[in-house]
């Protein structure tokens, strides 16, 4: 009997140790681009979309960050999070193109949403988007249209642009931002605008980047649209110190200082749920390439927790709907950056563009 008794807890314990070796695996993961997850911008907007739909539907979820910002790296990581049980793969940022344009063809029956961008080769001589694939793209241009409109309206004349890389959305984030001011411009009858425009050829807060920021306002600028992940934390520092106003991008980034007076955002939350949406319900919308823009819900200006003293809701409503209105041509007097442009993804040097009024 003693002997039985001292077997059965023999098989006990190691039931107890192969059940806490057991490989934990989660269903749903985010891998994050070179930045941390609590960067207050795409990758930590993402994750709580991400943790708020496994913690609404009981799902498992966990997020994965590369050890460096390559495309073999974000490829190994993507498989790292599939050995580890993921069926959907969720990639917020432009960086994720080639590894899920690899991605798609070696793990054809997992699903990956994509934000930001296409799955395209390294070199951007293909595009293609396989049926396990949902890919998000927004219309930069018209919401940097927002920030240059609001601006000039609130009564700056002497705008900034700090971009992080010259890639396609930031490219298009600055574009738009011209228009914007020239638009709002030409309504109040002034003479001209003067943007200071430059890229810093990062995404980071740097002391250079702040140095660069505070020699705008320095010089003049009286608010910088900082469209390049943590270079806005530059833009910020900057203002606090010069007392100068700072415009946040891709999420609403009223919370990080009292300099920022608006944001132009990108609403990304509404992509991940759309994805994981169609994943569980067995409709996952994959082969598409969908564009978010003011039509769709899918890009706007934060206007609740705005800083403006002139510019309001309403104005922000009316110029909306001129944006929606195909009649107006606003959207399409934006000049848009080719899919394949990449720009100069090095620093450059600050260039004035002058906006002269013609009544």
């Amino acid at each position: 009997m003693k002997k039985l008794l001292v077997l059965v807890l023999i098989l006990v314990m190691l039931t107890a140790v192969f059940a806490g070796c057991a490989k934990e695996t989660y269903e749903i993961a985010m891998v994050t681009d070179k930045g941390d997850i609590d960067d207050k911008s795409f990758n930590q907007t993402t994750w709580e979309a991400v943790e708020a739909y496994g913690l609404d539907n009981d799902k498992t979820f966990k997020y994965y960050k590369p050890i460096e910002a390559t495309d073999a790296e974000y490829l190994a990581t993507v498989e790292l999070a599939i050995k580890a049980g993921a069926k959907v793969v969720v990639t917020p940022g432009w960086m994720f193109g080639p590894a899920i344009f690899a991605a798609q063809d070696e793990y054809p029956d997992i699903h990956f949403i994509i934000i930001d961008t296409a799955p395209h080769s390294a070199d951007y001589s293909e595009f293609r988007t396989e049926d396990n694939v949902y890919s998000v793209v927004y219309k930069e241009e018209q919401v940097g249209f927002f920030a240059g409109y609001a601006a000039v309206k609130e009564g700056y004349t002497k705008l900034g642009y700090l971009g992080g890389q010259a890639v396609p959305a930031v490219i298009k984030y600055g574009w738009g931002f011209i228009v914007g001011a020239e638009y709002a411009a030409k309504e109040m009858g002034l003479d001209s605008v003067e943007i200071k425009y430059h890229y810093t050829g990062d995404f980071t807060a740097t002391p250079k980047n702040q140095t660069t920021a505070a020699t705008m306002f320095a010089d003049g600028t009286e608010v910088i649209f900082a469209a390049g992940g943590s270079v806005g934390e530059s833009a910020m520092a900057a203002a606090e110190a010069a007392g100068g106003k700072v415009i946040g991008v891709d999420v609403d980034q009223s919370g990080m200082s009292d300099t920022v007076i608006t944001s132009a955002m990108k609403f990304l939350v509404l992509a991940v749920e759309v994805g994981l949406d169609g994943h569980y319900a067995g409709n996952f919308p994959g082969g598409e390439n969908a564009v978010y823009d003011i039509t769709n819900d899918g890009v706007g200006m934060e206007i609740e927790n705005a800083r403006f003293n002139v510019f309001t809701a309403a104005d922000y409503a009316a110029i909306v709907a001129e944006m929606q209105d195909e009649s107006t041509g606003i959207a399409a007097s934006i000049p848009v950056p080719p899919a394949d442009s990449t720009g100069e993804p090095d620093a450059v040097e600050t260039t004035i563009v002058t906006i002269e009024v013609v009544k």
